[in-house]
């Protein structure tokens, strides 16, 4: 399922030398936050990989899929309801299709992983 303008919507894309940096907003009336969690909405992990995957593919122009992760941290919890702005950066390790990728705001630092994606069609 692609999540972008279901759970969030792109405020702003940019290109810093050979990475991106997206402004995200969270949509709290999605169905997803009114189900995880109902009083105290907050994204589920798989939601925040499956978002950078998105990020990743509209930086490629090209559908891509996730295809592993590691050193996946959720540090603090996002929610729809704490924060409005999300800057989310996106590094691409090496010549590889790995990525490094950090979800945060000005206050704090949501999650960092790193994926890789490879081609797929949808």
């Amino acid at each position: 399922m692609i999540l972008k303008d279901y759970m969030y919507t792109i405020v702003s894309r940019d290109t810093v030398g050979d990475g991106y940096i997206f402004i995200i907003r969270l949509l709290s009336e999605c169905p997803v936050f009114k189900a995880h969690f109902p009083t105290v909405p907050i994204s589920p992990g798989a939601c925040i990989i499956q978002i950078a995957t998105e990020l990743i593919s509209l930086c490629h122009a090209s559908p891509l899929a996730l295809s592993g992760a590691r050193g996946v941290k959720f540090l603090h919890v996002l929610s729809p309801s704490d924060t409005d702005e999300i800057t989310v950066s996106i590094q691409q390790l090496s010549d590889s299709a790995e990525y490094s990728v950090v979800f945060k705001d000005k206050r704090f630092i949501y999650a960092k992983l790193t994926i890789t994606c490879t081609t797929t069609t949808l």
